[in-house]
């Protein structure tokens, strides 16, 4: 059994302990516990990888806090989805900017897929792909990207936004060409196609 909850819009799920037996009395227990919000909500969340050493750190919902809420680092952190070209045509950037900023030992690039994951309700995740930097000082407050979409573009958003600063010579960077992407923060239903090409797919936080 599953409680559906709705909070500010949203729908959240409350599972019910299968341990017990389904009874007038456990399920009244059950009820009461969410209304006291003493009933943990459902978690989604891929497996943990068993190597995440690379200059992308990969995240999912139980391990979000142990790499996002970390108070030493701060960390750069790209939602995306799968299926998102926008994503698609900015990973490779992002990646680069992993490559390049892998010995800065304050700072940490991940990444999450937010249609897998379950994400807070709070972050200020509205589009595909959205970057939050969370300050090792000030988690609760995360900067939003809205630079230009290159490697040199994230690395100066890094550099000017970190709360631990450190050097790098933007100079040594070639000039690119911006992603372009009209709607790389914000979408509607219906905005985007599966691989296949067969029916329309959109986010569902």
């Amino acid at each position: 059994m599953v409680a559906f909850l709705s909070k500010d819009g949203a729908q959240e799920q409350a599972p019910f302990d299968e341990k017990k037996a389904l009874t007038h009395e456990s399920a009244k227990e059950f009820f009461d516990g969410i209304v006291a919000g003493k009933v943990a909500k459902f978690v989604k969340s891929e497996p943990i990888p068993e190597s995440n050493d690379g200059p992308v750190k990969i995240v999912v919902a139980d391990n979000y806090d142990a790499i996002v809420n970390d108070n030493t680092k701060d960390v750069l952190v790209e939602f995306y989805a799968p299926w998102c070209p926008h994503c698609k045509n900015i990973e490779p950037i992002y990646n680069s900017v992993g490559e390049k900023l892998k010995d800065v030992t304050s700072l940490v690039l991940a990444k999450i897929d937010a249609t897998a994951n379950t994400i807070p309700d709070d972050l200020p995740v509205t589009g595909f792909p959205t970057l939050l930097l969370f300050n090792a000082n000030n988690k609760g407050v995360p900067v939003e990207f809205d630079g230009d979409r290159t490697v040199k573009g994230i690395i100066k958003f890094v550099q000017e936004n970190a709360s631990v600063k450190f050097t790098f010579d933007l100079s040594t960077i070639p000039d690119e060409e911006e992603v372009d992407d009209e709607n790389f923060d914000d979408f509607e239903d219906g905005d985007y196609e599966d691989d296949e090409g067969d029916e329309d797919v959109h986010d569902e936080l």
